[in-house]
Formats: C-alpha cells, structure tokens, sequence
C-alpha cells in the first residue's frame, strides 16, 4: 500500500510542475445572492479570478452580462442563447464561443476545440492537439468544487471554463 501510494505522488509530480492547479473552496450554490463573488486563484497567487455568481440581464435585451476580473484587469460575460463573449472595458470581444461551447476563438486567432461534449469534465486542446486548460466540477449533495489545471498561459480560456462550471453548479442545486 505505502509502495503504491508513494509511485502515485512521484507520478503526478510532474504534472502537477507542469500545470497551474486552481481549486475552488466549496460553492455552496443553492445559498448564491445577487452580490455573491466565487473567487478562484493559484498556490503562489500568480492568477486571481473574480466573478460574480449570478448574471444579471440587461434591460431591453435578451442579453445576459457577468462582470469578471482577472488579475485586476475587467471584463464582462455576455451569454446571448448558448453562446458566450467575453469583452473587455472597450467593449471588444476578445474571446467568443460556439452555440455549444465546442469551439473557442480569441482575437488574435487562436482557436481552440473542446475534446468531447461533457459539462462536468472537459478538456480544451489547441490547433496542434495539446491541452490547454483541463475543467472539472466535484460535487457532493450540496457544494461543489471547481477544479482547473491550465496548461498554457490562457486566462480568458480559465474565465470561460470557471463561468461554464459555476452556471452548471447552480443548475444542479436547482434540479
């Protein structure tokens, strides 16, 4: 057993060296308010996420917006059907998704594919087939954990997956 266990933590030292691991503290979805902000950031505080738990609707519109900060910098979610933008102060789309979120593009052109249709654990590769950002949501009857392990420096990439996976914490609160 202790041999075992000591060959599991030798091998995922590397990858955890490898990857920037966010964790989440629980969710607690079911208890959200309209001020309530899930923050998420690294060991060494080197990423800092901000967003608010509940989108709010804009008048007139069948639009919905979250602000969102990271590392200081604004942004803001607009979810408009299934697909979502992130804009910055500006108000310039720097990334948008498709209807189903299986594709991601950004302003520079870099376009990344989701590897399969799953809403609790998904990964996001490159042009190149490499991950970028792998997502998961824990869960237990009440709370729920985000998990992300981002491989590349993406952290708009990082919003898009924290919003898709505390949008599906609150669906399941709700169920």
């Amino acid at each position: 057993m202790k041999k075992t266990l000591l060959l599991l933590t030798l091998f995922t030292i590397p990858f955890l060296l490898a990857a920037q691991y966010f964790r989440s503290k629980p969710l607690y979805a079911g208890y959200w308010g309209g001020k309530t902000t899930v923050k998420i950031s690294t060991v060494d505080s080197s990423y800092n996420l901000e967003i608010k738990a509940l989108s709010k609707r804009l008048k007139g519109t069948k639009l919905r917006m979250k602000p969102i900060k990271i590392n200081g910098a604004s942004y803001r979610i607009l979810r408009t059907e299934n697909v979502i933008h992130i804009k910055d102060d500006s108000d310039e789309t720097v990334l948008m998704t498709s209807n189903r979120h299986m594709q991601v593009v950004l302003a520079d052109g870099k376009s990344f594919t989701k590897n399969r249709y799953h809403r609790r654990n998904f990964t996001y590769l490159n042009e190149n087939g490499d991950v970028v950002i792998e997502a998961r949501l824990r869960d237990n009857v009440f709370n729920h954990v985000v998990e992300i392990s981002m491989h590349e420096d993406e952290p708009l990439l990082l919003a898009l997956c924290l919003e898709m996976l505390t949008k599906l914490a609150r669906e399941q609160v709700w169920l």
